[in-house]
């Protein structure tokens, strides 16, 4: 079932300068480059429904940026290989506790909340699109925010690709709407997390 987004809400739209552009998108090639020659995960069933990770790579860096810019907090933009993973588990994509999904679909329905989350105290999760196929496109569409711990506890496991258990998926349209995020009750309780 579709969402009637007309209804339900509509995304903060954020625009980068073409300096945030390229920097997001040289991030995202230095990541794909850090990890040339790992085979892609075997959870990926159909891999013709996998983009190629320069594309996915460069439009999750945007979308990482994006939300970065939006809550006025640090992006490190950071890189690092495969075999550090475990290592850097804990940090955070965006500040000291922002997690961000980027949504391949415009207006998709689901945000994707992952059990690594669980390790960055107050963490937020944060759901963003942007057009791959318009390669110079810097309009990023943020859809919304969950506490982590409440899309792990209350979202619903089954996404195809995650043998582990280690994903859950949160409907979008249950999600707080991004300026939610800057009212004073929310930052409190954020706060008692962290």
């Amino acid at each position: 079932m579709l969402i009637d987004w007309s209804i339900n809400r509509t995304p903060v739209t954020v625009i980068l300068e073409p300096w945030e552009y390229i920097h997001a998108h040289d991030v995202g090639i230095k990541r794909s480059a850090a990890n040339w020659g790992v085979k892609d995960s075997a959870a990926m069933k159909d891999k013709a429904r996998q983009q190629p990770n320069r594309i996915a790579n460069v439009a999750a860096t945007l979308c990482e940026m994006a939300v970065a810019k939006y809550l006025n907090q640090y992006w490190s933009g950071s890189v690092w290989y495969r075999q550090e993973h475990n290592a850097r588990r804990k940090t955070p994509d965006v500040g000291k506790n922002v997690e961000v999904r980027r949504m391949r679909a415009e207006r998709g329905n689901w945000l994707v909340v992952r059990e690594s989350g669980n390790d960055i105290p107050g963490a937020t999760v944060w759901a963003a699109h942007v057009n791959t196929d318009d390669i110079e496109s810097r309009t990023i569409e943020i859809y919304g925010w969950i506490p982590q711990v409440i899309g792990w506890e209350d979202g619903m496991p089954g996404a195809s690709y995650d043998e582990d258990g280690v994903v859950r998926l949160y409907p979008i349209n249950q999600s707080y709407r991004p300026e939610e995020y800057f009212l004073p009750e929310f930052q409190e309780a954020l706060a008692a997390h962290v």
